[in-house]
Formats: structure tokens, sequence, C-alpha cells
């Protein structure tokens, strides 16, 4: 067995790997693709994880041939992490299911790297490097061109949060923040000057928060009314 056998072995288990996560933890992958902005959401929770095993099967029985592909799929990925990172996007990407819940980070793009480095290899040993660079450029191209959805709340049922029952008060409000964040000081200040009479709670550090209601980027300030309903997606005024 050849090195680039033994590489293309290693990367077919991690596409397994990844890819039954996603089947497996299906609520936690559409909710991590919603929160980054990737259209489709239904459509890409089966069809990721469905293409990562197929590409896992590729990479055994016919390396040379599935390498590009691999390689294409992984830019893409990079890609839109890349663009996650750079907006702040408080969720995980949801790579491999429940087993890492931070939100994106720059170890979710060595990751990538380092994995399309392997697949790049394995290429170039099959043969198909050239394939594998044209797979790359369309696969960079595919990632530029998917953009975040605007994100409407108002009118949507609100997820559950732990520890509060929407029904106890006229009004819940939520404010999702960040640390270090300048823009979320008013919002943290806002929350803050609500009268007794509305329940709140700020929301930090909680990527699943922030996927179950779409936030990519903080500062959010949701308001939900008695039923449960998104009423407000704004900072409200202090209550005196």
């Amino acid at each position: 067995m050849s090195g680039g056998d033994v590489l293309a072995i290693a990367l077919a288990a991690v596409f397994a790997w990844a890819g039954a996560a996603k089947v497996v933890d299906r609520r936690t992958t559409a909710r991590s693709f919603r929160a980054l902005g990737l259209p489709g959401g239904a459509l890409l929770t089966t069809g990721v994880p469905v293409a990562e095993l197929v590409l896992a099967v590729g990479l055994v029985l016919a390396p040379a041939v599935t390498a590009p592909v691999a390689f294409g799929l992984l830019i893409a990925f990079s890609v839109v992490l890349g663009r996650a990172l750079r907006d702040g996007v408080a969720v995980g990407c949801g790579c491999f299911g429940t087993a890492r819940r931070g939100p994106v980070s720059t170890r979710d793009l060595l990751r990538n790297a380092g994995l399309a480095a392997v697949a790049l290899t394995v290429a170039v040993a099959g043969g198909t490097g050239l394939a594998a660079v044209a797979a790359g450029a369309v696969g960079a191209v595919v990632g530029l061109a998917v953009r975040a959805r605007p994100v409407t709340r108002v009118g949507r049922p609100a997820a559950p949060v732990p520890g509060l029952d929407y029904a106890a008060a006229d009004r819940t409000v939520l404010a999702f923040v960040a640390p270090g964040c300048e823009r979320c000081e008013a919002a943290r200040a806002a929350v803050g000057a609500l009268g007794p009479a509305i329940q709140s709670r700020v929301v930090e550090d909680d990527p699943d928060l922030f996927a179950a209601f779409d936030v990519r980027t903080p500062h959010v300030v949701l308001t939900i009314d008695r039923s449960g309903t998104v009423v407000e997606d704004e900072v409200p005024a202090p209550q005196r």
C-alpha cells in the first residue's frame, strides 16, 4: 500500500465521521447551516452528509478520481467558514455534529487546510493534481457565491430557553451579545434597565441558543410575547 493510499484512507475516515455525525444529529446540523446563512437548509442537511459519506467510499475505492472532488468541497467549506469567522459568527460550523460545540474559529480553518492538503497530495499521487486545482477553483467560486440570507424572526415561534417560561410574563427580552463587542454594550444596558415586570436574559457564549434563534452575529435583541412568538427584533427602550 502506497503512502497516497494511506492518506486517502485517513481522509476517508474523516469524511465518514463528519457525514455520520451530521446524520445522527440532524437538528444541530440544520441549526448550524441556518446560522451560517446557507440557503436551502433542508436540502443541505441531507445533501452534505450524503456527499461526505459518498466521498468516504470513493476515497477508498477510487482515490485518484475522488480526491479532486474532496479538495473542491473542502475549499468551498473553507471559504464559507472564513467569511463566518470574519463576520464574527457566534455558532459552530456543525462539521462534526456535537463533537465540537464552540463557535467558528481559526481552528476550523486550520483543520480544513490540513484536510485539503491531504486531498491534494492524494490527487497528485494519483495523477489528478490538475483536476484537483480546477475543482478547488470551482469550490472557491461556489463558496464565494453563497451569501447569508436575511433573517426574519418577527412572527416566528421562539425556541425554548432553559429556565424561562414565556407564559409567565407579558414580555420576555433576550439579548444576544458577545465578549468584547462594543455594539453589545447598548443592548446590555437596555436589558439591564428593563422593569421587573419584563423577564429578560443576556445570552452569551451559548452557541446552541445562538443557532436556535438564527443569530449569526451579535448584537441581537428579541422581544417575545406570552404565547412564545417573537414580536420585536430590536433594542427595546428602557422601562421606568
